[in-house]
């Protein structure tokens, strides 16, 4: 027994190595099968899948995706150039509208002022920040800032025929010592009541305040002041750098507040995006404008100011289109387009269709006249290219992933072939004289569920552990640091999984090695606490639904008394220490217990006896009987119960022993009487027709009786055989029987007479054997009725389905056709003795073939059943599968 263990141990020892082996080998694909590019959009892992690892780099899906994100970048990148850029130079005093630059990239702009700035001083302004300085103005000095808003062409009526204010169509100048409450507000007032109705100064206010709110781009604040008057407060831009068209600063640009808070949105959204794209153009530049970058490109477009170019080969700035054509198309990859011509060329993945949704982002910058040229010229050693370095991870990487993919496997076998083998020897040893025994260890002495759950939370603290560990080692290290050629960030990685894997072979044959012990030894169902509180629960319920007079009858009487019980302990501790009070509880507690016990052994000495007369009469005296005046309450009952048994099943034995003979009798003597004359017949018709009888009516008359002979004989021999299968006069051999072979053979004899009527028959899955416990004699019968019934009843030129499934442990035939005649009759009338299909009764058969069949089914423990819909007729038997 001690070579055996040190076997085991050793075998456990080199499954839990493979298994670290291909823990390694797994984290050395996964570690390795990320390539890392800085793009636009940050730092991007790409992923090299295993299964496409015999494509060179141009054809795999890494560099399809870095070429897709750098045009998309390339397309990006000649709408910025178009901003920052002039000739193909940044031009960093290049003059800014911003009311045109927000035009161009399709914002709504509503106002027809604007300011422009160098493009240097947005770009400064930007990193620098937006500041705004806040201005509260009572609500008049709000309105009237920019002058007297109150004109009467500033008012009309709306669709509805209500005054409102329609815009700042006539703003007058204010002096700076003029009120704004002079006489040219009155005599506006005045105009506006004449032309749409009496209103007020307050009322016109109102309505260009409520303007003012409703068409602002950005909504001023207002608040109540003391004497309940409205301040509006309003963030003015800081203008850190001035305008270059020397119009002013913003106030003097416009004359209401709703064009300045819209330009100085204008300002603040051209200040944002030209950051932002001033940053991307730096992020570019390093990327894709290098000579050496090997991704190449160049966009050129014919706008109104002229031919722009924005490229990364400056040899070809001034190069013709067909030119640049002919060079582009000499790379690897390249890829040409022309919308205006529809040109569209390249032998990269990217489609017409693809470019096209790129350049839409920009429809504002690239007119129908650009023409993008892109090309690949990749060279391995040159770092810091996106791509140059992606094709080296790429080719140093691919080469080897199906050599470790290949050894996985192999390990993989290995180590399943090793973990199969342990766990068909789990448990098993040998004791001192050779024998072998089966041994459990404490593990397989818990719970199922317990070790279960004892499993996931070992994983889960497992892994834990393990990310703890990768963290600390991660605190503190740079990617330069080295142990044994490795860095030590992915070196913590590859003990992660080597863990992980040893963790995983660990656990497996623990718990699987433990199963398996527990069903060689018959204890995994005994040992789940799930099962035996299934089972439990399972019998009290069904106890309680199957005596739900008990509950009343019992449960509530032992509760009532169990209360009555728990009330004394209760008074017993509350009146704790008055000895008079104590004493009464405990005599009662007494009285009650002793006249429960007194009923409780009358119970049980009365439910002995009945026990003892039952067992009685299971033994053949069912004369005996119980006095019932020494009984009461439910034994009472029972007692009467059991006397009315005894005297029933004497009755019982004697009906059906007389209705036996009588049966038997019947059968002998109706048979016997019917066979003779029907057999004299048989043979007289014979002889006629072996006189050759020609003339046609006798011949006729002869093949009638001939065949209703037949048929009357038939009809008797299913009546005897229907006879004695009720009776249970019948001998079964049971053996195994291959039910499928049966179903082809019976269709094999019955394939003639089914072609008569053009009957299809068609059976599924009809080479799968499918073995029973049954007959075979007995069901040839029930499938030879079966049949009969099919071609008695079926429609011709049609199809019969016999579906054989196997499924849950038993064996299910069906047979289904499709009936000539209406089946306006219920399917467990079909069943019945001499009932047919066929109400007229016109067609052959006897109305017992589908009984015999139903009862042959039932006698050998088969369930049989008959569906009908419409006119589908469908029989299904099912046996257990042997």
């Amino acid at each position: 027994m001690k070579n055996k263990n040190k076997t085991s141990l050793i075998s456990g020892l080199v499954l839990h190595v493979i298994a670290g082996i291909i823990a390694v080998l797994i984290a050395n694909i996964m570690l390795n099968s990320y390539i890392t590019v800085k793009s636009l959009d940050g730092i991007n892992n790409y992923r090299i899948f295993p299964a496409k690892a015999n494509l060179s780099f141009e054809d795999s899906e890494v560099f399809h995706d870095l070429f897709q994100a750098a045009v998309s970048d390339v397309t990006q990148l000649g709408v910025i150039k178009g901003q920052l850029e002039t000739k193909g130079e940044f031009n960093a005093k290049k003059k800014v509208n911003v009311r045109e630059f927000a035009i161009n990239r399709g914002v709504e702009v509503r106002t027809k002022v604007s300011a422009t700035y160098e493009l240097d001083d947005l770009i400064r302004w930007g990193k620098i920040g937006v500041r705004y300085d806040s201005m509260s103005l009572i609500q008049r000095d709000f309105l009237y800032y920019f002058g007297n808003v109150l004109n009467p062409e500033n008012f009309d009526l709306n669709d509805y025929g209500q005054l409102q204010f329609v815009g700042f169509n006539n703003v007058t100048p204010l002096d700076e010592n003029e009120e704004p409450y002079s006489d040219e507000i009155e005599n506006c007032v005045e105009v506006v009541s004449e032309r749409f109705g009496k209103t007020s100064r307050e009322d016109l206010e109102k309505l260009c305040f409520s303007y003012i709110m409703s068409n602002a781009s950005t909504k001023p604040m207002t608040a109540l002041d003391d004497d309940g008057g409205t301040i509006v407060t309003v963030s003015v831009l800081n203008n850190k750098y001035s305008a270059v068209d020397s119009q002013g600063d913003l106030f003097e640009r416009v004359n209401n507040w709703v064009d300045y808070i819209e330009l100085q949105d204008l300002i603040v959204k051209c200040i944002d995006n030209l950051r932002e794209s001033y940053e991307i153009y730096q992020t570019y530049n390093k990327i894709y404008v290098d000579e050496n970058a090997s991704f190449k490109f160049m966009v050129r477009m014919q706008t109104s100011k002229g031919t722009e170019t924005h490229t990364n080969l400056p040899e070809l700035y001034d190069s013709a289109d067909d030119d640049v054509t002919e060079f582009f198309s000499e790379y690897g990859k390249y890829l040409i387009y022309y919308p205006d011509s529809l040109v569209f060329m390249g032998n990269t993945e990217i489609s017409e269709h693809q470019l096209d949704e790129y350049i839409s982002k920009y429809k504002y910058a690239y007119p129908d006249t650009t023409h993008i040229w892109i090309g690949m010229d990749i060279k391995e050693d040159n770092p810091g290219d996106i791509f140059s370095d992606a094709a080296q991870i790429y080719n140093s990487y691919v080469p080897n992933i199906n050599l470790m993919i290949g050894i996985i496997v192999v390990l993989g076998i290995i180590w399943i072939a090793l973990l199969i083998v342990k766990l068909i020897s789990a448990g098993k040893t040998y004791d001192e004289n050779g024998e072998k025994v089966y041994v459990t260890y404490p593990i397989d002495r818990i719970w199922v569920e317990i070790l279960i759950i004892a499993g996931i939370l070992f994983y889960i603290s497992e892994k834990r552990i393990f990310n703890y560990f990768y963290m600390g080692g991660n605190t503190g290290l740079e990617s330069e640091n080295i142990f044994f050629g490795i860095e030590i960030t992915k070196l913590l990685d590859y003990l992660k999984y080597l863990g992980a894997g040893m963790y995983f072979s660990i656990g497996t044959n623990l718990i699987l090695s433990s199963l398996c012990r527990r069903i060689k030894n018959n204890e995994l169902l005994s040992s789940s606490v799930l099962i035996r509180f299934y089972n439990d629960l399972k019998k009290l319920v069904n106890l309680i639904l199957n005596h739900r007079n008990s509950v009343i009858s019992a449960l509530i009487p032992v509760n009532i008394y169990m209360l009555a019980n728990l009330t004394g302990i209760v008074l017993l501790f509350k009146y704790w220490g008055n000895k008079k009070i104590d004493l009464i509880i405990i005599c009662l507690l007494v009285i009650l217990n002793v006249i429960v016990e007194i009923f409780y052994f009358k119970y049980h000495a009365e439910i002995g006896d009945i026990f003892e007369a039952l067992g009685k009469i299971r033994d053949g005296e069912v004369e005996v009987k119980l006095d019932l005046d020494k009984f009461s309450g439910e034994t009472k009952k029972m007692a009467d119960i059991v006397n009315n048994v005894g005297e029933g099943i004497g009755r019982a034995v004697k009906t059906s022993m007389k209705d036996e003979q009588m049966k038997a009798d019947l059968i002998t003597n109706v048979s016997h009487d019917i066979k003779t004359p029907l057999t004299s017949i048989i043979n007289y018709v014979d002889l006629l027709k072996r006189l050759k009888i020609t003339d046609e009516p006798a011949k006729e008359y002869i093949d009638i009786l001939d065949n209703k002979a037949h048929r009357l004989k038939a009809l008797t021999d299913d009546l005897v055989e229907a006879s004695k299968i009720s009776s249970g006069n019948i001998e079964l051999e049971y053996a195994r029987l291959d039910i499928t072979e049966l179903m082809n053979q019976s269709m094999a004899e019955f394939s003639d007479r089914f072609e008569e009527k053009d009957i299809t028959v068609i059976i599924n899955d009809a080479k799968t054997p499918a073995y029973i416990y049954a007959d075979s004699r007995r069901m040839w019968r029930v499938v030879e009725n079966l049949l009969n019934n099919i071609y008695k009843y079926a429609m011709e030129n049609t199809r019969v389905y016999v579906d054989i499934v196997k499924d849950a442990g038993y064996v299910d035939v069906s047979i289904k056709n499709i009936s000539k005649q209406q089946m306006n009759i219920k399917a467990e009338e079909l069943t019945e003795r001499f009932v047919r299909g066929d109400i007229s009764r016109t067609t052959e058969g006897s109305g017992l073939g589908l009984s015999i069949a139903e009862n042959l089914v039932k006698l050998q423990n088969g369930i049989f059943k008959i569906d009908l819909d419409g006119d589908l007729f469908k029989v299904t038997f099912k046996f257990k599968e042997n």
